[in-house]
């Protein structure tokens, strides 16, 4: 994965800030970052007593100063045994999968594998892009091979999810919910939309519609598994 590509996301509905949000909600002391990337969900949590374990295949991460709060991190390809066999005496409160399933080829699989790792009582919080958020939803059905560089219809996905289909996937490893919805993210296309800034009302608003009707209106989806 290109690193110019995915950024981290600070503003307060976002995915990154969400998921951090959710983890210290649920009080977990020992979590996997499953797909850490270069430690944005380390960076969102921030120094809260969190001992953060990455595994992510991509080494362009490696120098990301962000890696050095996680207490390890393994390069592994998660559709590959090595993880597992590094992880095989390892169990964890909670397990954080952030924009990664829809890149594997067997996403499903997966699922079950990383809730073996978790503890009785733990969970797992996935978010996935939304293929049904209306503006992608309408380009899908006039161009259907159409694709971009990041977002919902990122050229490197191989599998498009909608609310329904999510919960399908996810639903092989035990019960799931909708726990959050964010919107689009504005502010990495102007930063006129940031945080405190002259359009960030509208932002806002995109953010309650995504709470309100999220499976038109949510850029991304966030889901806990219990």
């Amino acid at each position: 994965m290109q690193r110019d590509i995915y950024q981290y996301k600070n503003d307060p509905e976002s995915s990154h800030r969400q998921m951090a949000r959710l983890v210290n909600e649920r009080r977990g002391k020992k979590v996997l970052d499953a797909g850490c990337g270069g430690g944005f969900l380390g960076r969102a949590i921030g120094k809260n007593g969190v001992k953060i374990w990455g595994l992510d295949k991509d080494t362009n991460w490696k120098n990301s100063r962000w890696l050095s709060t996680y207490k390890y991190v393994l390069w592994e390809d998660l559709e590959r045994k090595g993880w597992e066999k590094e992880l095989k005496n390892e169990e964890f409160d909670g397990i954080v999968a952030a924009d990664v399933l829809e890149h594997l080829d067997n996403p499903e699989k997966v699922v079950k594998k990383l809730w073996k790792k978790v503890r009785k009582g733990g969970w797992m919080l996935v978010s996935l892009p939304n293929c049904e958020f209306w503006p992608v939803w309408l380009v899908r059905r006039l161009w259907p091979d159409f694709k971009m560089s990041r977002g919902p219809l990122d050229r490197t996905h191989k599998h498009f999810y909608g609310r329904l289909e999510a919960e399908k996937m996810l639903n092989g490893a035990n019960a799931v919910k909708l726990v959050a919805a964010t919107p689009p993210p504005f502010g990495l296309v102007d930063r006129m939309f940031g945080q405190g800034k002259p359009m960030f009302w509208i932002y806002n608003f995109f953010a309650v519609l995504a709470r309100k009707w999220p499976r038109r209106m949510a850029y991304q989806l966030i889901f806990e598994v219990t």
